[in-house]
């Protein structure tokens, strides 16, 4: 397995307009996962301190009775759990979650996930953070409402 430094540039962060319908990081097959990079920051480029997890305020719930997050819908079909980075998570709404109401904005302490985060490349080369395993309550920042504006665009925290 190939393993590189991750050094966002304008191209990344361009990459993510066209993010679209491409998806992010379905389960490759072992021909792909040799070929396909996993990156993990180098210590003179640090990975973003906080991550994020879009899901509905009713799975979230069930997180914290549960007293752990073990994944939702394409998490529980791809073998990993997915997040973005803050650079990332108003676009992958807009993308995967347009319309929804009902939803939450967990923010999650990525030096709190340990071995099991992962940055890889989606099927357009863009890179994620995964999280293979289960994500402890005791790493979340805070979780915050996600609602639909009057424009039907969700209005974010920050």
């Amino acid at each position: 397995m190939l393993v590189t430094t991750y050094r966002p540039t304008f191209l990344f962060s361009l990459a993510l307009l066209v993010l679209g319908s491409a998806g992010c990081g379905k389960t490759q097959q072992p021909e792909q996962a040799a070929t396909n990079e996993m990156t993990q920051p180098s210590s003179e480029q640090s990975a973003p301190a906080t991550l994020y997890k879009v899901l509905s305020a009713d799975a979230w719930q069930q997180a914290e009775l549960d007293g752990t997050f073990r994944g939702v819908g394409i998490d529980l079909e791809d073998g990993f759990i997915h997040l973005s980075a803050p650079d990332q998570v108003k676009e992958v709404v807009a993308n995967f979650f347009a319309n929804q109401d009902g939803l939450v904005l967990v923010s999650l302490d990525g030096d709190r996930l340990g071995e099991s985060l992962r940055w890889e490349a989606s099927s357009d080369g863009v890179l994620f953070p995964h999280v293979y395993g289960d994500i402890p309550l005791q790493a979340v920042k805070s979780v915050d409402p996600l609602p639909l504006g009057e424009d039907n665009v969700h209005q974010f925290p920050f």
